[in-house]
């Protein structure tokens, strides 16, 4: 999108500050915005655009059934690794399997679950029961000893690094697994299984296995990051993305950034196409409650999250940006990340907002246009899918509904009746976020937006305007 010399097309919301800029960067992005958008001819649709995500992301069901097929045990060696960012429960694929003793009574099963550096293996699941709890080593061995498991588990870890050797475990497994077979990058576990002799039906009951490969499931740590809240306040950076110190992070924008550098499965930005001091910024914002004092106990966002990499990286970003509620300016030859909120370092949804430029009458060229809201976009129902499932044994991560307000409550029966009793409700999946109570602030912000934070004004002004980017 190209500039006039002096002119320059504003939109932005009434309540909220909103004015911003949609382009396209070389490298393909959407570069869509929640809170607004600035085109070279007339704005269509923008009240819609201020509070919807402003791009397609895949749908709502697809992208549930996707999460809940994640426990899922595979065969083979040509399935694609996910990317397991935060805390998630997942299943694998099984790379090898083999049997071994004098009669057959050991089952080896290689079993990959994601791409590397993961942080630690949390819990793993055998049939769906619990069989051993704790947090992984890189290259350890354990045995499982939690019920009917004890003495008949065995089994050893690695989080995928690009330099770790083969499994000592899966060595001992007979022929066809050596030295070589290291899975550089791969996060996986070599399992060893003993069988157990049923002669009675009470080995029948002691038995830890039903029968045929056992079904893994595990509870997963994901990909250590770089810590971007961390960095020096700046736009550069002189360290390369594979020589950064990591860790375990839950920041979404941390885990974003990970994604946008990665060469092999994210998009591979160099350094000198990041503007990090926004990264830097944006992540900082994100560890802060709406009180202003820092994370814990009461997070904003977070991201646990399983990014499939059999979508396509455009895919995955569009993802990434709706769940942070973010947009990704592209300026000065560099990509920016900025959160969708009030723009207020105190307080993320508070009441204020703090301005970045001020217009006055002076500054205007020709007419000013406001829009209010419409029927279509202001709801009195949102419904959030997220995947927050669990048992009373164990989290699983499936889709779970909220819906708000919550039926049946006073404030759902006000807004109908705002409403003339016409119900308009809309629906939203959040790939990334498994806790109710972040689900719930997402749903209060968004619904508040649609019905109090849409109006718009468009305008047109000089040319110092150009300096304004998405969520300003």
């Amino acid at each position: 999108m190209g500039f006039f010399k002096s002119l320059f097309k504003a939109v932005g919301a009434v309540v909220g500050a909103v004015v911003g800029f949609a382009v396209l960067g070389p490298v393909g992005l959407v570069l869509g915005a929640i809170g607004g958008a600035v085109a070279a001819g007339a704005v269509a649709d923008i009240v819609s655009y201020i509070f919807n995500p402003g791009f397609d992301v895949p749908g709502m069901d697809s992208a549930a059934s996707q999460n809940q097929g994640v426990t899922v045990n595979k065969d083979g060696t040509n399935n694609n690794l996910p990317v397991i960012y935060g805390r998630r429960y997942v299943g694998g694929s099984r790379v090898a399997v083999a049997t071994s003793g004098s009669t057959n009574e050991f089952l080896w099963v290689v079993f990959a679950v994601s791409e590397g550096e993961i942080n630690a293996f949390k819990e793993v699941y055998i049939d769906d029961t619990l069989a051993w709890s704790g947090t992984s080593t890189h290259g350890q061995q354990y045995d499982a000893t939690i019920g009917k498991f004890n003495g008949y588990l065995t089994f050893q870890t690695f989080h995928g690094t690009e330099n770790q050797t083969a499994s000592t475990l899966a060595k001992q497994s007979g022929p066809g697994w050596s030295d070589q077979h290291r899975l550089k990058g791969v996060a996986y576990i070599t399992f060893r299984f003993k069988w157990y002799k049923v002669a009675t039906q009470e080995d029948q009951d002691k038995t830890p296995w039903r029968g045929g490969i056992p079904n893994i499931t595990l509870t997963v740590e994901g990909r250590r990051v770089a810590i971007a809240r961390n960095f020096p306040d700046s736009i550069t950076r002189t360290t390369e993305y594979a020589d950064e110190a990591v860790a375990y992070s839950t920041n979404p924008v941390e885990c974003f950034l990970d994604y946008m550098r990665n060469p092999v499965y994210g998009k591979g930005l160099t350094n000198d196409k990041v503007d990090f001091a926004s990264f830097r910024k944006e992540s900082r914002r994100i560890n802060t409650l709406d009180n202003g004092n820092p994370t814990p106990p009461d997070l904003t966002q977070e991201c646990n999250a399983v990014i499939f990499t059999n979508r396509t990286i455009m895919d995955n970003v569009k993802t990434f940006l709706f769940n942070i509620r973010a947009a990704m300016p592209y300026s000065q030859g560099r990509f920016k990340i900025s959160l969708n909120d009030n723009r207020d370092d105190v307080s993320r949804y508070g009441p204020v907002s703090t301005p970045v430029m001020s217009f006055n009458h002076d500054d205007l060229i020709g007419q000013v246009s406001v829009n209010a809201e419409t029927n279509q976009t202001k709801y009195n129902r949102l419904i959030v899918t997220y995947m927050g499932g669990s048992t009373d044994q164990r989290t699983t991560n499936e889709p779970l509904e909220y819906t708000w307000p919550e039926p049946d409550t006073t404030y759902a029966a006000d807004l109908l009746a705002e409403d003339n009793d016409r119900v308009n409700e809309q629906r939203y999946t959040f790939e990334h976020i498994t806790q109710l109570s972040l689900a719930k602030k997402i749903a209060e912000v968004m619904l508040a937006k649609s019905r109090y934070r849409s109006k718009t004004i468009g305008f047109t002004v000089g040319a110092r305007a150009q300096a304004l980017e998405i969520n300003d």
